[in-house]
């Protein structure tokens, strides 16, 4: 199960660097085994229901406001959980 994220910009800034503007979605039901969705996002499409948007989750449902606690999912990803 994944969270949906409403937090400070300096931390979902630090998690897009680190994602690359990828996806970061690892789930095995969604068809990638073991390797990561890795779809193209644009950052400016951040919570827009478009192929190149993108939603910030946690990986837990109550946890600190940080990059290491959250993922960049595309919206195909965030809609599958």
């Amino acid at each position: 199960m994944v969270y949906e994220v409403n937090m400070y910009s300096s931390v979902v800034e630090q998690a897009w660097q680190r994602c690359g503007g990828k996806c970061e979605c690892k789930d095995q039901s969604h068809a990638h085994t073991y390797i990561r969705c890795n779809r193209k996002l644009v950052y400016e499409n951040k919570d827009k229901s478009r192929i190149d948007g993108w939603k910030v989750i946690y990986l837990t449902g109550a946890a600190a406001d940080t990059a290491e606690n959250i993922r960049i999912y595309c919206q195909s990803c965030f809609k599958q959980d």
